[in-house]
């Protein structure tokens, strides 16, 4: 009888461990689950279309732009500079008009320069590329409220759809 007893309460131990353990694999599952699920919610910028624009500035400089754009044109990263230094950021809005696409970055303040935006467009059939841009204060030059506009050239290097 003691046998018995003493297998029973064993049993009922082990079986209360491994019901345990399925439980806290269940619980841990579902928090994996549910984190994965969080991650998966937030969508990730797939930048499929890469472009590369060239321009001559007032300093008689040619000077190159590399804007990564999703497939959709609705983000736009822009990498490059206006004669200083290489900078790099984000469009604050774009704007689809007709053949065209245009985009609006706000740039970094530095000591170097005070741009605090700017305003690209390209025409999609001949990749036609303008900027224009508002120089203003910085170390060397006072402050002007002369709005520079350069042109050039855009040629895609990935996403053939981008051309129209």
């Amino acid at each position: 009888m003691f046998r018995l007893l003493f297998g029973a309460s064993i049993g009922t131990w082990l079986l209360g461990c491994v019901d345990a353990a399925e439980t806290k694999s269940a619980s841990s599952s579902a928090a994996r689950a549910s984190s994965e699920a969080n991650f998966q919610a937030t969508p990730l910028r797939v930048l499929s279309i890469q472009v590369i624009c060239s321009a001559s500035f007032p300093d008689q400089r040619r000077y190159s732009h590399m804007l990564r754009m999703t497939s959709a044109l609705d983000h736009i990263d822009f990498t490059g500079g206006f004669g200083q230094r290489v900078f790099a950021t984000q469009t604050s809005q774009v704007m689809h008009e007709g053949n065209g696409l245009v985009a609006s970055f706000y740039a970094e303040q530095s000591a170097q320069h005070n741009w605090t935006s700017f305003e690209l467009s390209i025409d999609r059939r001949t990749l036609g590329y303008a900027l224009s841009y508002t120089e203003g204060t910085s170390v060397i030059t006072p402050a002007s409220d002369a709005s520079i506009k350069v042109t050039g050239r855009c040629s895609v290097i990935e996403g053939s759809e981008f051309k129209l």
